[in-house]
């Protein structure tokens, strides 16, 4: 069962959490195996959820004995749950049974998300049985920006303003099943966002043809999207930009979650492959 725990008991079981998020079958993402999140980054997520008035932790346990941390936050105004921690030692499909149960009674036709690295089988395949839909399969991969040297950029990108956020508008719409969509990014573009975005577009005889958009938390850099049909020089050119611009502004790592040819094109530059990242929900935005 799914228990509300006591500080006492969050503060026992700090370390069972922690040491669960170094298994990826028996954890979620955000994943702490990726060498950017440290131990610390782990505690720090927990401190601020015992701070904070959307994000809750849960307990999932069996005969008197823990099994395992949930952490959730949830946007009400997008009516978005998302997992910040779902580690569980064993018997985590009764785990997803019965938090999703909680949810559903707690919360009014909001939308689940679980992102889990694909070696956590059991609770993968478990969703896939209760009918969530496969939102999302990429590989993941990280750099550390030390070992990253500036490289020769495209004179073709541009960075993305006011005027012409139109053009990135454009390639973006065309991807709209995702929570940052064009009317979100706005904002971002703006600096109105908790963390500071960057947007590049990569023109053609002024025609944009792809764009790449990142964003800076602390000391990562993580790449949301690059908007483009497959076109592999295009896509390494506006990688690279994004990666000179983490470079320049003295970020220490970057992430990123590619499939198909940006997979090919990250290992090309040099980043390091971590797992596969698996997303489901219960609907579609």
């Amino acid at each position: 069962m799914l228990i509300k725990p006591t500080i006492e008991q969050i503060n026992s079981y700090r370390e069972f959490a922690y040491n669960l998020s170094q298994d990826l079958s028996k954890s979620s993402f955000p994943t702490y195996v990726d060498g950017i999140k440290t131990k610390e980054d782990f505690m720090r997520i927990i401190d601020r959820a015992l701070d904070s008035n959307d994000t809750d932790i849960l307990f999932y346990q069996e005969d008197d004995e823990i099994l395992g941390w949930i952490q959730y936050y949830w946007i009400d105004e997008d009516k978005y749950i998302g997992i910040e921690i779902f580690n569980i030692e064993r018997n985590s499909k009764n785990a997803i049974d019965e938090f999703i149960t909680y949810i559903n009674d707690k919360f009014d036709d909001y939308q689940l998300c679980f992102g889990f690295p694909k070696e956590n089988i059991d609770v993968i395949s478990h969703l896939k049985e209760l009918g969530y839909i496969k939102s999302e399969v990429s590989d993941v991969f990280t750099l550390d920006m030390n070992k990253y040297e500036i490289k020769e950029e495209d004179k073709n990108i541009i960075e993305v303003n006011k005027n012409n956020y139109s053009d990135f508008k454009i390639l973006h719409d065309k991807h709209q099943d995702m929570y940052w969509n064009s009317d979100r990014l706005y904002p971002a573009l703006l600096g109105q966002t908790k963390n500071k975005w960057h947007m590049y577009i990569y023109y053609e005889d002024n025609k944009p043809i792809g764009n790449i958009y990142f964003t800076y938390a602390g000391n990562m850099m993580e790449v949301f999207g690059i908007d483009i049909e497959e076109n592999n020089d295009i896509i390494k050119a506006l990688l690279i930009k994004a990666l000179n611009k983490t470079k320049e502004d003295g970020i220490e790592y970057m992430t990123i979650f590619t499939e198909k040819d940006e997979s090919k094109i990250a290992k090309e530059i040099g980043l390091n492959y971590i797992c596969e990242y698996i997303l489901y929900i219960n609907k579609d935005f």
